[in-house]
C-alpha cells in the first residue's frame, strides 16, 4: 500500500513570516509544506526575493527536515490584457515562479488562471507556454478550481486540461472554493 503523506499549506499562516512558520510546522509534526509563494501579494517566498533570502529559507526548511513538494503560486490574471507587453511580462513572471519552484525542489506549482469563455482563446496559448516551460523543469502546473473562473467547474477545468494536453498539467480540486462563489 502506498504511503500517504500530508502537506501543510503555509497560506494558513498568512500573518506570519516564513521564519515563524517553519518551526511551527515542525512542532505540529508536518514533514512537508505547500509554501505560499510566487508572485502573489504577500507570499512567504517570492521570485522577487534575493538569492540569499531564498537560500536562507531553503536552508532552514532542510535544517528542520521539512520538504517543499509544492508551491502555491500565481494568479494568471494578465494573459487577457489588451497590451501584449503586459501579457509578455505576466508570462515572464510565471516562468520566474517556475524557476523558483525548481530551486525549492517543488515538483508541483499551483496556478489559478482567471479564464472565462470570453477570454479562453486568448489565454490558452499563454498557459500552454507556461506548461511547456514547466515541462523543461519537470514541474507539474496544477490548476486550482477557483471561484469566479472557468476552472471553478469540473467541466471548465477539464476543458482547460484537454486544451493544454500535457502530462505536466493537472488539477487541484479545492472543495472550499465551490462555496466561495
Amino acid at each position: 500500500m502506498p504511503e500517504i503523506r500530508y502537506c501543510l499549506g503555509t497560506i494558513a499562516f498568512y500573518k506570519k513570516t516564513i521564519g515563524q512558520v517553519l518551526p511551527t510546522v515542525q512542532e505540529i509534526g508536518f514533514k512537508a509544506i505547500d509554501i505560499w509563494g510566487g508572485s502573489m501579494f504577500s507570499p512567504h517566498i517570492s521570485c522577487k526575493f534575493s538569492k540569499r533570502e531564498k537560500e536562507r529559507i531553503i536552508s532552514k526548511a532542510r535544517e528542520l527536515n521539512i520538504e517543499v513538494p509544492s508551491l502555491q503560486s500565481a494568479f494568471l490574471n494578465k494573459f487577457d490584457d489588451k497590451s501584449e507587453k503586459v501579457r509578455e511580462l505576466a508570462l515572464k513572471q510565471v516562468k520566474a515562479t517556475v524557476d523558483l519552484a525548481d530551486e525549492l525542489g517543488a515538483k508541483v506549482m499551483q496556478i489559478i488562471p482567471l479564464i472565462n469563455e470570453k477570454n479562453f482563446e486568448q489565454v490558452i496559448p499563454y498557459i500552454k507556454e507556461c506548461v511547456k516551460y514547466a515541462e523543461k523543469k519537470n514541474i507539474i502546473l496544477a490548476l486550482e478550481n477557483h471561484c469566479g473562473s472557468f476552472s471553478s467547474s469540473v467541466e471548465g477545468a477539464m476543458k482547460i486540461c484537454e486544451e493544454i494536453s500535457s502530462k505536466n498539467m493537472g488539477i487541484i480540486y479545492e472543495p472550499a472554493n465551490l462555496y466561495s462563489g
